[in-house]
């Protein structure tokens, strides 16, 4: 899965992720609430785009699910922050690589989530390919981005220009997907869809 190669520092450096998550609990709190919501309960959830593990450490909290979180950053020091502000949550961290899949196996995990991470893919196809895979046959995903009046308002690293829910949903759809429930903020917030990993027919 080939992240962005622009804004390299972005990916290395724990000050800017520190101000990803100073933005996601200034900016970011009905979204994050709504997440939560629709968040599997007693469950195996993977997080992609984990930062520094705010958000992992509350979904695994409050969902009792165990929460996977896996970031591109090659800083070491972020995942070990990631861990330590964690122990004793049912939460854990990966490194994963910027030209390979998801290190998980087949049917991994019951959710995944992906908040404000698809609009940096110009071609998420690879991406969402893994993410089919590594779901359950039930799975199901959370993707939230940021709705956006013009591209990269919020970094100039957004390869995509969300203007509208609908866009999301046709996206994901036409990825195979099928709708579950959605929420758009408006514009210069956000839009969450939750939708459900389809199951293939037998012919």
């Amino acid at each position: 899965v080939n992240m962005p190669s622009e804004d390299k520092q972005f990916y290395t450096n724990v000050l800017r992720a520190a101000s990803v998550e100073v933005g996601q609990r200034r900016d970011r709190k009905a979204e994050n609430e709504l997440i939560i919501k629709w968040a599997e309960k007693g469950g195996k959830i993977l997080e992609i785009g984990s930062n520094l593990g705010y958000f992992t450490g509350r979904v695994a909290k409050e969902t009792g699910s165990h929460v996977v979180g896996i970031d591109t950053n090659t800083s070491k020091l972020l995942y070990k922050i990631a861990r330590l502000r964690n122990k004793g949550k049912s939460a854990s961290f990966v490194q994963g690589d910027q030209n390979t899949g998801l290190a998980f196996q087949d049917g991994s995990f019951d959710q995944v989530i992906m908040s404000h991470v698809i609009e940096h893919f110009a071609d998420p196809t690879p991406l969402i390919d893994e993410i089919k895979r590594v779901l359950k046959e039930d799975g199901t995903l959370i993707v939230a981005v940021p709705r956006e009046e013009f591209l990269g308002q919020n970094t100039r690293d957004h390869k995509v220009l969300y203007s509208s829910l609908e866009q999301l949903r046709a996206q994901l759809e036409g990825y195979g997907f099928e709708l579950v429930d959605e929420k758009d903020f408006g514009l210069c917030e956000s839009a969450v869809i939750k939708v459900k990993k389809r199951t293939p027919e037998i012919i």
